[in-house]
């Protein structure tokens, strides 16, 4: 399943990024994301089996806040209403607590998620709006890290790479000839990594 996706994004990123079509785009946005992320999963996921339960107390985090969300994307038009969108994005949080299994030191627990995925966008093209909707998949590079402030030597980092889905939804607004400006939401579908996001940005047209 997973080389099926990554076959889409290499036919979506080759597709949205080819210069001679004639009718693409580039667009660039900012935005939140609301991580959903499942604490103990992903500490039984990135440290072993059973590890979890401890992580979880060590670093005295149930969930995590959210935080800006930064975007790129390049999209190829295949007739009016569909295209097709390669983007990346990145995000990351740093945590800060003092759980009671270390009461005598803060710790520092961040989590970060660089993605590179395609999506299938549908629009409904006005004069000066243009609704979309659409959806995709994405290659998440995950990390999460907990250091104890001052003891660098006993941290624990882990890493792994997961298949995301995502639906999304927005609309855009022409500013120019060659220049819009477009607001979007979307949920991102990761196995205990899920994401809300709200964004905006800007949209240069070829």
């Amino acid at each position: 399943m997973k080389r099926i996706f990554l076959l889409f994004i290499l036919i979506t990123l080759v597709l949205s990024t080819n210069l001679w079509a004639g009718d693409y785009d580039f667009g660039f946005g900012i935005g939140y994301v609301s991580p959903l992320l499942n604490i103990k999963n992903i500490g039984d996921d990135f440290f072993g089996e059973g590890a979890g339960d401890e992580w979880e107390q060590i670093i005295g985090l149930h969930d995590v806040s959210g935080t800006y969300w930064i975007m790129g994307n390049a999209r190829y038009y295949m007739g009016k209403r569909i295209a097709l969108e390669a983007e990346v994005g990145y995000w990351t949080k740093t945590e800060k607590t003092k759980p009671g299994t270390l009461d005598f030191v803060d710790v520092n627990s961040s989590f970060k998620d660089f993605s590179i995925g395609g999506n299938l966008i549908y629009i409904l093209r006005g004069k000066s709006y243009s609704p979309f909707a659409g959806g995709g998949v994405a290659i998440h590079f995950l990390r999460a890290k907990t250091e104890p402030i001052g003891f660098p030597e006993i941290a624990v980092d882990g890493s792994k790479n997961k298949v995301g889905l995502c639906l999304l939804g927005g609309i855009e607004i022409k500013l120019h000839q060659h220049l819009s400006i477009y607001g979007a939401g979307r949920y991102d579908y990761i196995p205990d990594w899920s994401q809300w996001k709200i964004y905006s940005g800007l949209r240069f047209h070829f």
